[in-house]
């Protein structure tokens, strides 16, 4: 009965580990895993992904095609006040260096996107290190490297962003396409 009472109370006070767990697909094909940041080859570390990480990438639009009424040919338009609209929107599409004003937008959207969940990212293991009693040597290496990994991400992403906005800046995109 006493070791049935220890072996209980031994389960209860027992922490489950979670570690990042890391994945990359090599030369071969192959997919690896692996819980150690540092058994990633340099070559593959900026391909490695966090297993579990939500990812980021924009929902994807469907696009529907209205059928044609009865009596109304394909090329028909059912409304031309419509088609005169749209024709005034795509003239009033501003061109700068080549990409127009929404693909401005959506890149510093995505940029700006990406950096603020890096550094949530780097907020959250830099939170984690702090309470390094429970953890094993391999954990906290691991963490440790995470971390280094995250913030070199961070720096590449705010480099990014200004490229990104120095070119934008050349080719005179207004401040409200920034944002």
């Amino acid at each position: 009965m006493k070791n049935f009472i220890v072996m209980l109370t031994l389960m209860l006070f027992t922490a489950p580990v979670t570690a990042a767990t890391y994945k990359w697909v090599d030369d071969k094909g192959t997919l690896n895993f692996t819980e150690d940041y540092g058994k990633i080859p340099k070559k593959f570390r900026k391909k490695a992904k966090v297993v579990g990480e939500e990812d980021t990438a924009p929902p994807t639009a469907i696009e529907t095609k209205e059928e044609p009424k009865f009596g109304q040919k394909a090329g028909d338009s059912v409304d031309t006040k419509t088609n005169a609209t749209k024709g005034k929107q795509e003239k009033k599409k501003t061109v700068y260096d080549g990409k127009e004003g929404e693909a401005w937008k959506a890149d510093f959207g995505k940029l700006r996107a990406d950096l603020k969940a890096s550094e949530e990212q780097l907020v959250e293991a830099r939170g984690r290190m702090n309470d390094t009693s429970k953890m094993s040597r391999n954990e906290y290496i691991s963490l440790h490297n995470t971390i280094k990994a995250i913030e070199n991400r961070v720096l590449e992403l705010r480099k990014k962003l200004d490229s990104l906005d120095e070119a934008a800046t050349k080719a005179g995109v207004p401040a409200d396409l920034r944002q």
